[in-house]
């Protein structure tokens, strides 16, 4: 992993020093982690869930992703993903289309600019 892409991170928000620093200082091992993040579903999953209002789903998709994103440094995508669950748990689903728009551009950002390094 460049430099260069670590920089590029930080400039959109990404926490790249403290999740190092809670990987040990391992640079290699959070590059296998953001190709794993590439590969996992809950996105996926958690779209399909919001098109069969499917507010239990919603909640464990959400909450998997954010935790996902908050392991990896992803500040403004685990934020949105923390208030689509505490949506769902208040019963404000209104408002999910908006959040999963958030969601949405934060994941896409991310996963454009992984997938080029």
């Amino acid at each position: 992993m460049q430099d260069v892409f670590l920089l590029k991170l930080k400039e959109i928000g990404v926490d790249i020093d403290g999740t190092i620093s809670r990987l040990c200082n391992n640079v290699d091992l959070y590059k296998k982690l953001l190709i794993k993040f590439l590969e996992d579903k809950n996105f996926e999953m958690l779209i399909d869930s919001l098109e069969n209002n499917d507010y239990k789903n919603i909640e464990i998709y959400a909450h998997t992703l954010k935790g996902l994103s908050g392991n990896l440094g992803f500040v403004e995508l685990s934020k949105a993903c923390s208030e689509m669950v505490e949506n769902i748990r208040k019963e404000e689903f209104h408002s999910l289309d908006e959040v999963m728009e958030k969601i949405k551009s934060q994941y896409m950002e991310l996963t454009t600019m992984i997938k080029m390094f």
